[in-house]
């Protein structure tokens, strides 16, 4: 089991955890354990996803807070476990935030060395996504920013 998966089904993980706390659920897209399937590509012949993994959260959306809230996809967060470059945002980072439409998690996999890293990005990441989807914060405010960093980082450790 690679860490990824392990970190968003092993019930006692934090992240799984955080997740059932907010009320989500997981589904997963890719399973690149599966030697028996060609995750570049499916049955069709199309490539549904360029991304190593995915998983979809469906967070629930508070309406009076987010004005999409009806919106399914405004609702569906992913999750791709990739190599990240040198340059731009992902330079440096174990992992990021990218949005807002659609929001998603990227994991770096060349950053990640055990199952404990794993789970702090992903409930560092996660808060930052809880913070724009259930409080409707703009992580483009540096003052937003800063303060869902601060939360991050305390509920991360």
């Amino acid at each position: 089991m690679d860490y990824l998966t392990a970190a968003l089904e092993n019930a006692t993980s934090r992240p799984r955890i955080l997740l059932d706390a907010m009320g989500a659920h997981t589904t997963r897209t890719n399973d690149h354990n599966n030697s028996n399937s060609n995750s570049s590509s499916h049955q069709d012949g199309h490539n549904k996803s360029s991304a190593d993994y995915q998983i979809h959260l469906n967070l629930p959306v508070d309406a009076n807070v987010n004005a999409n809230a009806n919106n399914n996809d405004e609702a569906t967060v992913e999750v791709e476990c990739r190599r990240c470059g040198t340059e731009g945002p992902e330079s440096g980072a174990r992992a990021f935030v990218k949005g807002p439409n659609p929001l998603s998690i990227v994991v770096c996999a060349n950053r990640i060395f055990s199952r404990s890293d794993m789970e702090q990005v992903l409930v560092h990441e996660l808060i930052h996504v809880h913070d724009v989807r259930v409080l409707g914060m703009e992580l483009r405010s540096c003052t937003e920013l800063a303060y869902s960093e601060i939360r991050a980082a305390r509920e991360a450790e």
